[in-house]
């Protein structure tokens, strides 16, 4: 027999067989071992054909969030500057200041009829108006993003939180109206309660409304429950929606987009508050939910498009 040989065989059956045994614990329990991990994920489509067999249209991709825990958010409002967004949305021209008695808010008004009112709880409301933006033309999704995108660029670094574009949804389609949203980030998570939401009408620009949040330093750990996935969400918002009389038990659930973020009502007597991870669904005919990803409760039903402006 040789012997070298046959001990070479038995050191590479050795090595096989630790690697089989120990995957289990590779797939289980070691983040970055994704592709392993992976193996085990349903595929979109099967998560898709679950989905409709209990009632829902996903029109959209299932994201592919591989997350385990997330914590709370906390935030506080951060403080616009309202002689600096004056300028910005006025230039140096500027307006008048017609801040009514006793309020904490600051209100402009332009010779042209525009008005921004700021107010300390990081709100902030530009409208222009609407008899100088009446000229009809054609007016596309693709279109509006465009026209929010110079608009806002034009202000520069004036807005009190700094946000990336997040989606664009239909209003009115007569006449057509669109609304831009932009939301905050942190950690690279997307943060829905912080926004700039800017309204395209086939005139231009005619509206914008910021609620800018700042984030503050981390008070609770990452709770250690299993997070619920986009497809529990889905179906515990569906189950909610008829239990509400929204949705008829036989009627479908056409979801048009859903991401994992952070959401919460602002809560305008408060300093600071904490946020809960959510999934955002918004669904075909406009609607806006937030799943809590811990408790599968809805977190402020909205009734119209987010956020109004």
């Amino acid at each position: 027999m040789d012997w070298p040989r046959a001990k070479t065989y038995l050191i590479v059956a050795f090595l096989l067989l630790n690697l089989f045994l120990a995957q289990p614990a590779w797939v289980g329990g070691v983040d970055d071992l994704l592709p392993l991990r992976a193996l085990r994920t349903p595929s979109e489509a099967r998560v898709k054909e679950r989905l409709n067999d209990g009632g829902i249209v996903l029109l959209g991709r299932i994201p592919n969030d591989q997350v385990r825990e997330m914590p709370m958010l906390a935030v506080g409002f951060a403080e616009p500057k309202a002689e600096a967004l004056a300028e910005a949305f006025f230039g140096r021209a500027g307006a008048s200041l017609e801040t009514p008695e006793g309020s904490r808010a600051a209100v402009y008004r332009s010779v042209y009829g525009e008005i921004l009112t700021v107010m300390p709880q990081g709100i902030v409301i530009y409208r222009r108006n609407l008899q100088a933006i009446r000229q009809a033309r054609p007016l596309d999704p693709d279109q509006a993003s465009r026209e929010a995108e110079a608009f806002l660029a034009r202000l520069g670094g004036a807005l009190p939180a700094k946000v990336e574009f997040d989606v664009t949804m239909p209003v009115s389609a007569d006449p057509p109206i669109y609304q831009v949203l932009y939301v905050q980030k942190h950690d690279g998570r997307r943060v829905f309660a912080g926004y700039v939401g800017v309204e395209v009408a086939s005139g231009g620009v005619r509206s914008v409304k910021v609620l800018a949040l700042e984030p503050l330093p981390q008070k609770s750990a990452a709770r250690p429950v299993r997070l619920k996935t986009a497809e529990e969400a889905l179906l515990a918002l569906r189950k909610e929606l008829i239990n509400r009389r929204r949705l008829l038990p036989d009627q479908k659930l056409l979801v048009d987009r859903i991401d994992l973020g952070y959401y919460s009502r602002p809560v305008e007597w408060a300093s600071q508050w904490e946020i809960p991870p959510v999934w955002r669904i918004l669904t075909k005919d406009g609607q806006v939910y937030y799943v809590n990803v811990f408790t599968e409760e809805l977190e402020g039903l909205q009734e119209e498009s987010p956020p109004p402006t």
